[in-house]
């Protein structure tokens, strides 16, 4: 199955960490990753469900490119001023997320592409990079309807 695709152990790094410390062992051996523990994990999974069925991702993969967008979008809101990956360049992106998804203009696939985003997406998560740029589209665009309707 799915662990024959090498790509299980930044995909398990990356859910480990956004989980808060999961192994990444535990995050990508069962279905599941624990997902049901928090108030967070409810939000989440219907979106990865979402992500999953429309793209046609495994369920682990569709979860992390939700915690992979709710990660960048919650850096954008905070400044990101106090992580160690936004410096420079990324600090713009971040701050220029909040802003697209907020104002409703959204963000597009060449966006995704040219910020590094889906780039990073595709990196951490073994996905090509045209279907990390699309899923990332998807969520993102979810979730900016979300911050317009507050």
């Amino acid at each position: 199955g799915g662990a024959s695709t090498g790509g299980a152990s930044p995909l398990g790094d990356l859910l480990g960490g956004l989980l808060g410390g999961a192994t990444p062992n535990a995050a990508t051996s069962n279905a599941g990753m624990g997902m049901g523990q928090s108030p967070f994990a409810a939000l989440v999974a219907p979106i990865a469900d979402n992500l999953a069925a429309r793209f046609g991702l495994p369920p682990q993969v569709a979860q992390a490119v939700v915690l992979f967008a709710v990660t960048k979008l919650t850096e954008s809101m905070m400044g990101a001023n106090n992580t160690q990956a936004a410096a420079g360049s990324q600090k713009l992106v971040a701050q220029d997320l909040y802003q697209r998804l907020s104002s409703g203009q959204g963000v597009d696939h060449q966006y995704l592409v040219n910020s590094g985003l889906a780039g990073e997406l595709a990196q951490q998560s073994g996905m090509d990079e045209h279907t990390a740029a699309a899923s990332l589209q998807h969520v993102l665009g979810g979730l900016g309807d979300q911050l317009q309707s507050r």
